[in-house]
């Protein structure tokens, strides 16, 4: 499996460079794969409508990386996860089984203090950015050529996404945006409910599969 970074909980991710950070394989100066790198996972402890009593989810994302269980999800809404500014993620997002997947950017309840800006993520093997719950804004994103999702919100997230630019990738390319609740329980809270401003999505004559 490929190689992904994960910042959890306590920990703090900061990507705040000149332009550009590029978070890819050994061979910067081919950027056409997919795959080759798993991602940014970033966990934080805002709330997400799949949690237990102690407002806290499993991750499977890091259950499959880490070979342990991790958890992510509380109930600080505001919660600081850290600043990402200025960043490329390439050739990553790996979909290891259906429906578990990691992103090229992957946000698990993180919360309103985490800043997510001038990011682009290009040739993602599954979603371009995925939210499960959470409250982070983002804008100025860039995502190109993802094989699934360009923007994916689940599980209750409650954020703004503005100023993003997405190109749907080739070969599956299934949705500019998918937005879904918790669909083993139609009436969890937080419902799902993003405020999206200043999108363009294109198409790029890709398919969709039964994988979305």
């Amino acid at each position: 499996m490929s190689t992904a970074v994960c910042v959890t909980l306590c920990a703090g991710a900061a990507a705040q460079t000149t332009p550009v950070n590029i978070i890819t394989d050994p061979n910067p100066t081919n950027l056409s794969g997919r795959g080759t790198f798993g991602g940014l996972v970033i966990d934080g402890f805002a709330r997400v409508n799949s949690a237990n009593a102690a407002g806290e989810t499993t991750s499977e994302v890091d259950r499959v990386l880490t070979d342990g269980f991790r958890s992510y999800g509380g109930r600080l809404d505001t919660d600081n996860s850290g600043s990402i500014r200025f960043l490329v993620i390439a050739e990553s997002g790996v979909a290891f089984r259906p429906d578990e997947e990691i992103q090229g950017l992957t946000l698990e309840g993180v919360g309103s203090g985490t800043r997510i800006q001038f990011v682009q993520v290009l040739g993602s093997e599954d979603d371009g950015v995925e939210w499960f719950g959470g409250s982070v804004n983002a804008d100025h994103l860039v995502i190109n050529g993802a094989d699934d999702d360009s923007l994916d919100m689940d599980l209750g997230y409650r954020g703004r996404v503005q100023y993003a630019l997405a190109l749907q990738g080739t070969t599956n390319g299934n949705y500019g945006i998918e937005s879904d609740g918790n669909g083993d329980n139609f009436n969890a809270v937080p419902f799902t409910a993003p405020r999206i401003a200043n999108v363009t999505i294109l198409g790029n004559k890709g398919r969709i599969d039964e994988n979305t």
